[in-house]
């Protein structure tokens, strides 16, 4: 007979923490927000989570702050399988047990590890990585502690299929996907709905003619998903993106969340009114939105795990990107190196004495 583990002992306690704070939150969002709140803070042991639950606090000293009606409209039109499974996935399988996994490694041997991985298969390509390739550097990644992932995905309907399906068998760990808004089917948004473990951001940088995305976040709405939005930031259009406009927008599609990527922002003046905009979002937001800035907000949670920003990313052809120099680490690929090698040539840790 199978005995549970410590771990897994901690994670049936929080689910059934989760379920009650779900329901109290349905009676009363203010009340069981603060409820849901205090649990965190109380599995909660250091560094990211203390922080987070710290900000959440102090944002929610404010009786009529936004985020109490995005826990309300979350708790109202997402499947609660969807919230606790996800939920309790990031909050303590990636940066709790996952965290102290990760500092374990790290310790042992000498390399940083990344607290998720992200993934670019948007590129059409001959000999691209395979569902089942994925799936292994996934085993590999929660074997160190890395129990997240993030795939930016092309429109080839049937290896999306494929992709979810596999992911919905990693259930302890949780996976953002990255699509363009006219991929989004009522059979794809039920086979995310049903993994339990996997959130979706939609491609809105062609959203002023949105009906695609309006299209788009009816369909997930209507399947019970948890979703959001993502935009791609440059000095040309960054005006909009952080414009009443486009935030009012995303309120009007029943979006949860919206990933800034900042990819190619080059005038000061920009960098500081983005840098300024993010900042205020997350203390005064007056939308019922969670605004997350893509690179920086990833690595400030690998800056609190491993002391070190250790972002990285897989390419369809197996090409590994890092943000320490932005180009492919030259001659390594998923390939033909394991995950580990990658990290250990990659991301070595300094050697204090």
């Amino acid at each position: 007979m199978h005995m549970p583990n410590r771990n897994e002992i901690i994670y049936r306690i929080i689910e059934a923490a989760v379920d009650k704070g779900i329901k109290d939150i349905t009676d009363n969002p203010n009340r069981g927000l603060r409820r849901l709140l205090d649990l965190g803070n109380h599995f909660a042991k250091k560094g990211f989570q203390k922080s987070f639950f710290r900000i959440a606090s102090q944002v929610l000293n404010d009786e009529s702050s936004p985020y109490y009606k995005l826990a309300d409209n979350i708790v109202r039109n997402v499947d609660p399988h969807i919230i606790k499974r996800f939920g309790i996935n990031l909050g303590y399988n990636c940066w709790t047990y996952g965290a102290k996994k990760i500092r374990e490694h790290e310790k042992i041997n000498g390399y940083n590890i990344p607290w998720t991985i992200v993934f670019y298969l948007q590129d059409e390509t001959e000999n691209g990585l395979s569902v089942s390739q994925i799936s292994d550097i996934l085993n590999t990644a929660e074997s160190i502690g890395t129990f997240c992932g993030m795939f930016f995905l092309n429109e080839d309907i049937e290896k999306l299929r494929s992709i979810i399906k596999m992911l919905g068998e990693h259930r302890r760990s949780c996976y953002i996907l990255f699509l363009k808004p006219e991929i989004i089917s009522d059979e794809i948004a039920n086979l995310i709905s049903g993994s339990y473990n996997i959130i979706v951001a939609f491609d809105t940088n062609d959203i002023e003619n949105n009906q695609l995305c309006k299209n788009g976040a009816r369909i997930l709405l209507d399947n019970k998903c948890l979703y959001g939005a993502y935009c791609t930031c440059n000095d040309s259009n960054l005006n909009y993106y952080i414009s009443d406009s486009y935030l009012e927008t995303l309120e009007d599609l029943k979006c949860s969340f919206a990933f800034y990527i900042n990819k190619s922002l080059y005038e000061m003046k920009n960098k500081l009114m983005f840098s300024k905009f993010m900042s205020d979002s997350k203390y005064r937001g007056s939308y019922s939105l969670f605004l997350i800035d893509f690179y920086e907000d990833l690595s400030f949670i690998d800056r609190v795990i491993s002391t070190d920003k250790c972002f990285i990313a897989i390419k369809n052809d197996g090409s590994i990107m890092t943000l320490k120099d932005g180009t492919s680490a030259k001659g390594l690929n998923i390939k033909t190196h394991s995950l580990k090698t990658i990290l250990k040539k990659t991301m070595p840790r300094p050697q204090y004495i």
